[in-house]
């Protein structure tokens, strides 16, 4: 589509100077593919009008945030216009006494949690790149972060959703109560569709009271088979860790001796904390541990573990990101399977496990030219093992002989019926999502 033909049909829908035709589309690139236009809406109607003129004329169509999780998902089929959400940052309603709080799809996450933690309350979305996402990408992508293990992911914070359709018709869903839903739960259809089935435009989330102290504690081993037993004994016991996972590499901070990390995040009182880390040194022990400490979450090293932890998998420089999950019975021998690659010198490897949540990260280095096979093996792998892996990270090339979903699952048909009900002209992420929706 020429640019000027498309720019003078999208002026029947936004001002000139809501449409960038320039180079600067190339800020939107995805998997090499660049748009002809990118169109920047004020509101939710004008992203329903936007849409219906999209569906209309059969223009490929990618909603964007700031583009931390823009990199997940299959070559697009079609891409002629990307739609940027950032004016759409308006504080809706922030009700304190309800712990609720209605946010634009546009609003950074950094600034909600700044604005929630003024009265002393919690917004527990903790994804990679927290720090530049929008709440409308993470809930796009039902994003999470160490922290789920206690609170949920987005589709867990989520009571309700404004949604902009392909119709044009602009949608509620949900509400600002957990009751306020009879029948299928359109909510939790959107959150984690990628922007395959209708376009964000305002969330209600839950909130949560602020703990009075966070600290993190370090468990170092020599041995992934005592780790394992470690992590086994805390998800055994009546301990309540806000998050639990497995570090390989030499990634802590100042700590090169040891490469096989258990960090561990705990939240509470004083009192509360020092029992559990008590608890913790003593199960620590009993496996072989080489090093226990605990961190508090405001210090320097504190805040560097937390980013480690939060920011691993986006900010890793391996051209192969991929995550996989399993029955959290299965981590263990998952782990122990995936260092074959590297023992074989298939590739090199880090792991970021999230036992309690059977997710395991891996980020390996290889030659390009293997990298497609490591990715459908740990695919197969996965598969075996009773779950499934999502390839976050390969070069573009790699996506043409490989779906990076995996194989569809068995709700397969109903993610076509959904598909087909909110977006019959395909126009929304063509291509992009499961089995190339």
């Amino acid at each position: 589509m020429n640019p000027e033909e498309m720019l003078t049909k999208v002026g029947r829908v936004l001002s000139p100077h809501q449409v960038i035709t320039s180079d600067l589309c190339s800020a939107c690139e995805v998997d090499g593919k660049r748009p002809a236009i990118v169109a920047r809406p004020q509101d939710a109607g004008e992203v329903g009008e936007l849409l219906a003129l999209c569906s209309h004329e059969g223009w490929g169509v990618i909603p964007w945030g700031s583009g931390t999780q823009i990199g997940i998902g299959n070559i697009p089929r079609r891409y002629d216009a990307a739609l940027d959400l950032g004016a759409l940052d308006e504080i809706v309603d922030y009700d304190a006494a309800n712990l609720t709080l209605t946010a634009g799809a546009g609003c950074t996450l950094r600034s909600l949690q700044e604005l929630v933690e003024g009265k002393r309350q919690l917004l527990p979305l903790d994804p990679p790149a927290a720090e530049r996402a929008t709440l409308g990408g993470v809930v796009a992508a039902n994003a999470f972060g160490p922290s789920r293990l206690r609170y949920g992911a987005a589709r867990d914070i989520v009571l309700g959703l404004q949604v902009a359709l392909t119709s044009g018709e602009v949608i509620d869903v949900g509400g600002k109560t957990v009751k306020n839903v009879a029948g299928y739960d359109l909510t939790k259809a959107f959150v984690g569709s990628y922007g395959t089935l209708g376009v964000i435009t305002r969330v209600t989330c839950r909130l949560f009271p602020m703990p009075p102290e966070r600290r993190w504690v370090l468990v170092g081993f020599d041995r992934a088979g005592d780790a394992f037993d470690f992590v086994q004994k805390v998800l055994d016991s009546v301990l309540l860790p806000t998050s639990l996972d497995l570090v390989q590499g030499r990634v802590v901070p100042n700590r090169s001796d040891v490469s096989l990390w258990g960090i561990i995040s705990l939240e509470g009182t004083h009192e509360v904390i020092q029992r559990q880390y008590r608890d913790l040194g003593t199960m620590a022990g009993g496996a072989h541990a080489r090093h226990v400490e605990q961190l508090a979450d405001e210090e320097p090293e504190g805040q560097q573990v937390r980013r480690l932890v939060q920011d691993m998998p986006a900010v890793s420089p391996e051209p192969l990101v991929v995550r996989l999950y399993v029955p959290i019975s299965a981590v263990g021998s998952l782990w122990s399977a995936v260092q074959h690659l590297e023992a074989e010198g298939q590739a090199s490897l880090n792991l970021l496990a999230r036992p309690g949540l059977g997710v395991l990260y891996l980020m390996a280095q290889a030659r390009d030219a293997h990298l497609s096979t490591i990715a459908s093996t740990l695919q197969a792998l996965a598969g075996e093992m009773g779950g499934h892996a999502i390839i976050e990270r390969i070069p573009p090339e790699h996506k043409v002989h490989l779906d990076v979903w995996g194989t569809p699952r068995s709700d397969w048909p109903l993610m076509q019926a959904l598909k087909a009900r909110f977006d019959p002209a395909g126009i929304l992420s063509p291509g992009r999502f499961i089995g190339r929706l």
